[in-house]
């Protein structure tokens, strides 16, 4: 008889695999698996103590599907983080080089249906920063939906991103006392409760910083504009309006493409940290899995020109460099064309050749390459000063051939640090020129009209900090009109060859702000609603010592400083002036809040204001600064300044009239000053090639006196949180 079939779950340590209800839970709460990670799992553990081959895994786990080996260790990769597994305890999975693995922990299996639900229950982190267990040296906790799994600080590391879906991964940083790799030990005087920061006061409630994972909602759908055929070639003509079809509607979408046929729409999706790739036909409901999941981080999609295939750029989570990868429409197995791209590709009219940016990051160039599909041999056409950000535009090949345009940040004259423009090559003889066009403070997507009479892009101006909006182009004219004008957000732009039809990703914008006692997450009480207003981390948010919050919101149409009283009362507009202003920090006393504020000429500069008379003082005149915090004696602001497309520290005198000081020659981003005003938290790259990793600087500046690797998916622009007692990093 098989008793395979009548077992429903299955035991080891303090893990239930419950095969009944496919969940795993640990000490009775459940621990987030991928469908396919759980099905991996739950074959290995049948299998206790036996290889499962590689083949053996296909098989079972991916019939249905065309996979290359890789998946295979992505996948047991993900199990491992999920059931905590480290190189010196805690061994679950075994890998059996050149055979499989093999699940090495004592499994008990009991028959019968399940007796009611599992008992459940939650353990807290001692520092209330991210649900999670506390073992006897550093480690990082991801802290997802709710429920938590963790993994040693020397794991894999890997540059974060934000998931435009709003399923962001939280990581923190605990360190008992004791242990070898625990941080400086901070100065005992500075941590006595009345002069303990305000807006760490952990005990007595828990800001919506870390409530924002569930908080801030981005909704990402993926639309199809349809022309009538009389403005075919003219999407921002203002009549006959455009046909709108929503094709997804799962709000995870990244990025999309259509392919030139018009027939197929290509698209990423994101769920639990981790990317898949989609296809779907136009005129067909649903959609079909084509790459699986994994933490790799996909950049860009392109179909072939005769529509066949798809041609993806992705980077894994161990590797700074981004590979191209080629797989049929209707499934196989992908091909990897190139190891080093650094975006998605464009090809030429005589279906061969293609473009790409590759970033020489040593020298912060950025090289406009055309391969060759046949053997991928390369050739360099022109170099542009600074690096292609995964967030600009790929390059696109006119239709004629003759042009290639692509994405770049030009200085301006008047000092106002650097606007996205559009640069115009020469194919012939690599001569160049920035498009007589206007310029945006970014731009994210361009494809040409198949006629070459335009250009398509998703851009965003200096109107708004958030949204992209869809404009055309007119080529050579450069005229720019707007196709959509709301309050949405665009971010990719594909056009059919015959330019009736425009697939975008959308996203909806709706952040609400929650407050709870610092040890009851689940008393959680909202106490504002965003209704798209953008409240979230992007504007900023923080505690004043007298429990009011400070927060940023565009609910007077604007990005502004607000502030209010912790039950959500009394909201009062601080800042009128023109331009966005947003990230506010607040000093220790409560009397100074210092933001970000950005002009309209795209000057990006940090100001002050007292609290009690409103009197404001410009602090920076850096070009493109942001991400404040203020000393905890109040005399300094630490920051970060961004030029030529690098980031780094800085602290400035908060009283003015002194020269900003450098802190670090090194890219850093996103610091905050620890409790006792001894230590800057930022995310820190020692070398330009590798992945940013935690880093501790010593105020003054200098080199880091502590380093510590950090989850792949980790959402930097979340930010630094410390805990009162300095011990600990969120």
């Amino acid at each position: 008889m098989n008793t395979e079939s009548k077992t429903r779950y299955y035991t080891f340590k303090n893990f239930t695999l419950d095969l009944e209800r496919r969940a795993l839970l640990r000490d009775g709460d459940p621990v987030p698996l991928t469908p396919k990670a759980f099905d991996t799992l739950a074959l290995l553990v049948r299998r206790s103590g036996r290889v499962v081959g590689k083949d053996e895994l296909l098989e079972e786990i991916w019939a249905d599907a065309f996979v290359e080996e890789s998946t295979i260790a992505q996948n047991v990769f993900t199990l491992r983080r999920a059931l905590g597994q480290n190189h010196a305890e805690n061994q679950f999975i075994e890998t059996v080089p050149k055979h499989g693995y093999r699940f090495i922990a004592d499994v008990e299996a009991v028959d019968g249906a399940t007796n009611g639900k599992p008992h459940t229950g939650r353990k807290r982190a001692e520092h209330d920063i991210a649900v999670g267990e506390k073992i006897n040296c550093a480690e990082i906790t991801d802290a997802e939906d709710g429920n938590a799994h963790a993994e040693r600080v020397d794991a894999a590391s890997g540059d974060a991103r934000a998931n435009e879906n709003g399923g962001f991964d939280f990581a923190a940083v605990n360190v008992a006392p004791g242990a070898a790799a625990n941080l400086p030990t901070p100065e005992r005087h500075d941590l006595h409760p009345a002069k303990r920061r305000g807006r760490f006061n952990f005990q007595t409630r828990l800001l919506a910083l870390l409530m924002l994972p569930p908080a801030v909602a981005v909704a990402a759908g993926l639309f199809l504009f349809t022309q009538r055929d009389e403005a075919a070639s003219d999407f921002a003509a203002p009549s006959p309006p455009a046909r709108t079809t929503q094709l997804t509607n799962t709000g995870q979408v990244l990025r999309a493409a259509v392919s030139p046929d018009g027939k197929y729409v290509a698209y990423i999706q994101s769920a639990r940290g981790q990317e898949s790739l989609w296809l779907r036909q136009v005129e067909v409901a649903g959609g079909i899995e084509i790459v699986p999941p994994s933490i790799s981080h996909f950049i860009g999609i392109t179909f072939s020109p005769d529509s066949n295939s798809v041609f993806y750029v992705k980077y894994g989570q161990d590797s700074a460099a981004c590979g191209l990868y080629q797989i049929p429409v209707l499934g196989g197995a992908a091909r990897k064309i190139l190891t080093d791209i650094d975006s998605q590709i464009s090809f030429a009219p005589d279906k061969r050749h293609f473009a790409f940016m590759l970033n020489d990051l040593s020298r912060k160039e950025a090289h406009l390459m055309i391969a060759n599909l046949d053997d991928a041999g390369q050739q360099h056409l022109v170099v542009h000063p600074g690096v292609h950000w995964m967030t600009d535009g790929a390059p696109a090949w006119s239709p004629d051939g003759k042009v290639i345009i692509f994405t770049a940040r030009v200085e301006t004259s008047r000092g106002a640090g650097p606007r996205a423009s559009l640069v115009e090559v020469q194919v012939e003889d690599g001569g160049q020129k920035v498009l007589n066009t206007r310029q945006w403070d970014a731009i994210q997507a361009i494809e040409w009209l198949a006629d070459g009479t335009g250009l398509i892009a998703a851009a965003r101006d200096n109107a708004s900090l958030l949204a992209h909006q869809l404009w055309q182009i007119d080529y050579p004219g450069g005229r720019a009109r707007a196709i959509t004008k709301d309050l949405n957000s665009y971010s990719s732009a594909g056009v059919t060859v015959d330019k009736k039809s425009l697939v975008t990703v959308l996203h909806r914008r709706i952040a609400n702000l929650w407050i709870a006692p610092g040890d009851r997450a689940s008393e959680a009480v909202q106490i504002h609603s965003g209704n798209s207003k953008d409240l979230g981390w992007t504007l900023g948010v923080e505690w004043l010592r007298d429990g009011k919050i400070i927060y940023g919101s565009t609910a007077s149409g604007k990005e502004d400083v607000w502030l209010m009283n912790a039950d959500g009362s009394e909201q009062k507009q601080l800042t009128t002036t023109a331009g966005a202003n947003f990230e506010p920090t607040v000093s220790d006393d409560g009397r100074t809040v210092v933001y970000v504020s950005k002009a309209a000429d795209a000057a990006q500069n940090l100001w002050k204001m007292n609290l009690d008379n409103g009197e404001r003082a410009q602090l920076t005149d850096g070009g493109y600064d942001l991400r404040p915090d203020i000393s905890p004696d109040g005399r300094w602001v630490v920051y970060m300044s961004i030029k030529k497309d690098s980031p780094t520290l800085w602290k400035t005198s908060i009283g003015g009239g002194e020269a900003a000081v450098q802190l670090s020659d090194k890219i850093a981003s996103v610091p905050r000053v620890s409790p006792d005003g001894r230590f800057i938290a930022c995310f820190y790259r020692a070398q330009v090639e590798t992945f940013s990793k935690l880093a501790l600087l010593p105020f003054d500046g200098g080199e880091p006196v502590k380093v510590f690797d950090r989850s792949p998916t980790t959402f930097v622009e979340a930010g630094i949180q410390w805990t009162p007692d300095g011990r600990a990093l969120s």
